[in-house]
């Protein structure tokens, strides 16, 4: 059965009182439940999530010169590694 079938029949048991407030929660449960399992699967078998950005951060040099060409002022930006009191 389709997943949209299946949300149509539930609505219309619960609505005529078929399936109460707890079963409704039940399946809910569930559905949540297999839900996450799945997520957490595919989470794990990807890789550390800094180990696979680290390819596009920005070096210090290109967030200094980012913050210039933003016309960000001396004063807000972040103080970079090696960056001396030059702001």
């Amino acid at each position: 059965m389709r997943s949209t079938e299946q949300l149509e029949r539930i609505a219309t048991q619960y609505r005529t009182g078929e399936l109460l407030s707890g079963e409704l929660k039940e399946i809910a449960t569930d559905r949540i439940t297999g839900f996450l399992a799945s997520h957490q699967r595919r989470r794990d078998a990807l890789d550390r999530l800094e180990d696979e950005l680290e390819a596009y951060r920005l070096t210090d040099t290109e967030r200094r010169q980012a913050l210039e060409r933003a016309g960000v002022p001396c004063s807000l930006r972040p103080r970079l590694r090696g960056q001396g009191d030059e702001g």
